[in-house]
């Protein structure tokens, strides 16, 4: 399976079909650029995708959505949830992902 067609979105508010079709175009189009974030041997952490999507694309990335993006990658196989932990935002260990070489098709 790949990003494209994977449903990204998870519909919890009863939205139409139409709305479900937009919302998950653009959480797969968010997965690909938290994807493109990551370069090879490189451990991150969700505190810092967050700081490097904002950096990037001059958005803010909402905690929820930054969770939502990095499980459905790593459930996909493009990343992989590492025993290394480093130093979060709130003074708390948190762990991080590295991303798998395979091709997005």
């Amino acid at each position: 399976m790949n990003l494209f067609d994977y449903a990204s979105f998870y519909d919890t508010n009863g939205s139409t079909h139409e709305e479900r079709e937009k919302a998950n175009r653009q959480c797969s189009k968010q997965e690909r650029e938290i994807l493109s974030l990551f370069y090879e041997g490189q451990y991150v952490s969700q505190p810092s995708i967050r700081r490097a999507y904002k950096r990037k694309y001059e958005r803010e990335l909402a905690i929820a959505s930054c969770s939502r993006a990095v499980s459905n990658l790593t459930e996909l196989g493009h990343l992989e949830k590492t025993d290394v932990r480093v130093m979060g935002d709130a003074g708390k260990k948190v762990f991080t992902w590295r991303k798998i070489n395979k091709e997005i098709i």
